[in-house]
């Protein structure tokens, strides 16, 4: 089932490809014909020529007969297939997380598999096996390709060129999961994977501008920009965590003094605590000391919250974006911290300068999962 080969018509550019009726009935869907060929601004004629191949290749499928609200006609809407499913996997260091989901990154069946160790050939035996659940899962309906995420840098959807976090360069991984599985795989860095479910199935999928950060073992911030993902392009470019906030800060090897990462990072919070009450603290430990209202815990939260926005007031002032989704396992910082959060944004940005709209949105490994299965679906439409 491929959309390749199919073409634009009448020189109406991709608005116009049989790519675009599948990705606007897959993210808005379903919707009557005439719907899509407004959105799109088609013809009739043209919009028929397109669809059909959709349905004949069974991505598409007419939805029962209702009446059209609008004119009273019989009509029925074009949708996506029922039976059509994606596998997402994300990797870890110590995890592959699996899920099932349909065809509009709705979370069916999860699967992990512990890691032992985090070299290629542990994680494609851990990736083959719970592919291999999952796809058992499906219950006879179709696995069309699988979507894998990791923190790393890919430069063609299928090599890892570099993640510092596993030790691996130049691991050809998409390759090797499709040898074993049978399926076609597509790979790409967890931030922009979880960047892509957003944009396309959740609420800010008629954005056409938003950041997407995330707080947790990383920091990470995914862009959309004229309504396309932003991806990094030269895996030495250094990732919005490098980002000073404070060149007067703390030190961490992992990147120059005072960066995003040395105040938002779970480690660093955790150590950052353990420093402020002399006792060895985890970061649940922490996140649960702050919200028992230990002061030098709730120090140390609210600090990093403050951190948190200027870092979110600098990829505001840079990018030219004023929404933004804030995520991750580490996102309690925010809840905990908004107000000082909100304040540290409001002493970053002048006065007259947009307000932000930041949508604070809680996420388990689950969700980092489901934007691998996104960036699947998207390779289709």
């Amino acid at each position: 089932m491929s959309l390749d080969g199919v073409g634009a018509v009448n020189g109406t550019g991709s608005g116009g490809s049989a790519r675009a009726v599948a990705r606007t009935v897959f993210v808005y869907g379903p919707l009557s014909r005439s719907e899509v060929a407004r959105r799109l601004g088609l013809s009739p004629a043209s919009l028929t020529r397109l669809a059909r191949p959709l349905i004949e290749q069974g991505l598409l499928v007419e939805d029962g007969a209702i009446a059209d609200p609008g004119h009273g006609r019989i009509m029925r809407p074009l949708d996506i297939a029922p039976d059509l499913r994606f596998i997402g996997v994300k990797i870890t260091v110590a995890t592959v997380h699996g899920v099932l989901t349909d065809a509009r990154a709705n979370v069916l069946t999860l699967v992990d598999a512990p890691l032992d160790d985090t070299t290629p050939d542990s994680v494609l035996t851990a990736i083959v096996a719970v592919v291999g659940e999952l796809a058992a899962a499906a219950d006879g309906a179709r696995v069309h390709s699988i979507g894998v995420s990791l923190g790393g840098h890919t430069d063609d959807n299928a090599t890892v060129v570099v993640s510092r976090s596993l030790g691996w360069r130049d691991v050809p991984l998409g390759s090797r999961v499709a040898e074993r599985t049978g399926l076609p795989v597509v790979v790409e860095n967890d931030v922009t994977a979880i960047t892509v479910a957003q944009h396309l199935f959740s609420a800010a999928r008629d954005s056409e501008r938003f950041a997407l950060v995330t707080v947790g073992v990383g920091v990470g911030c995914g862009l959309v920009i004229n309504g396309d993902v932003v991806r990094q392009l030269d895996p030495a470019s250094p990732s919005p965590s490098m980002l000073v906030l404070n060149p007067s800060g703390p030190t961490v090897p992992e990147g120059p003094r005072g960066s995003a990462l040395a105040y938002l990072s779970s480690a660093n919070i955790a150590m950052a605590a353990s420093a402020a009450t002399g006792r060895l603290l985890t970061f649940e430990q922490t996140i649960a000391a702050a919200r028992a209202d230990d002061p030098a815990v709730l120090g140390v939260v609210r600090e990093s919250a403050s951190y948190l926005g200027r870092f979110i007031a600098s990829i505001a002032t840079i990018n030219y974006v004023t929404e933004f989704l804030l995520s991750g396992e580490g996102v309690e910082i925010a809840e905990i911290g908004e107000d000082a959060m909100l304040a540290a944004v409001a002493e970053s940005r002048p006065a007259w300068g947009a307000p932000l709209h930041i949508d604070i949105t809680p996420t388990v490994m689950a969700d980092w999962a489901r934007g691998a299965a996104a960036i699947a679906i998207r390779s289709l439409i």
